[in-house]
Formats: structure tokens, C-alpha cells, sequence
């Protein structure tokens, strides 16, 4: 590759750059909306103060969350919970499924219905 077209990469990378700042000092896009709006400025600092009320909550050991990360047995116990209801739940479709007639009986014995009984033919 010669020299010249070594010396344009950066050159090129360069501009793209200078563009991008430029279109961030007009207000383009998200990063330049922050940087000249400085009530977005202001809101994102405040969301980001609230996270750290919350990380810093949690890592203190206040609040349900707290518990469920700082506490094994809380998770646990949960977790076991869990896996109960899902095995009642896996048994219950078992039972389901051996107690239903199938297609077939329910088939068979609709035709069954509609035939005329014989002892009702000798009645009439």
C-alpha cells in the first residue's frame, strides 16, 4: 500500500470525527440533544442519581431485592417453591391427559346415541 493512501485513512477518520462533533454542537442526535438542552442534561443526571440511591439501598441490605441477592436462603427457598408448582402442574397435565376419553370413544359413542334403541323400534 503506498505512503498516500496510508496518510488518507486517518485523514478520512479525522473528518468523519470533526463532522460528528460539529453535528453534536447543532443539537443532532442523542449525545448533542444532552450536551445543548441542559434540562435533558439535568434529567439525566437526576436518573442517574436515583440508580445509585437504589444500587446503594440494595448493597445496604434495605428492601425486598436486597434480600433476594444478599440473601441464598431467600432465593432458595423460592427456587424451590418453583420447582414444586411445576412438577404439581406436570402431574396434574398427566392426570388430565389419562383421564380423557380419547376422540375415538367420544366418536363412537355419539353414534351409539343416535341409533334407535332396539326396545324403543318394539314400542312403536
Amino acid at each position: 500500500m503506498s505512503f498516500a493512501r496510508q496518510c488518507a485513512k486517518p485523514a478520512k477518520h479525522f473528518s468523519q470525527t470533526t463532522q460528528l462533533v460539529q453535528e453534536m454542537h447543532k443539537g443532532k442526535g442523542t449525545f448533542g440533544r444532552v450536551i445543548n438542552d441542559p434540562a435533558l442534561y439535568q434529567k439525566l443526571i437526576d436518573s442517574f442519581d436515583k440508580f445509585n440511591k437504589i444500587a446503594d439501598s440494595i448493597q445496604n441490605g434495605n428492601g425486598t431485592m436486597s434480600k433476594l441477592i444478599n440473601d441464598p436462603s431467600l432465593y432458595n427457598s423460592a427456587a424451590d417453591t418453583l420447582k414444586k408448582a411445576d412438577l404439581m402442574m406436570a402431574r396434574n397435565r398427566t392426570r388430565r391427559r389419562d383421564t380423557r376419553p380419547s376422540f375415538q370413544k367420544m366418536k363412537n359413542s355419539t353414534k351409539a346415541a343416535k341409533r334407535p334403541s332396539p326396545h324403543f323400534a318394539s314400542l312403536v
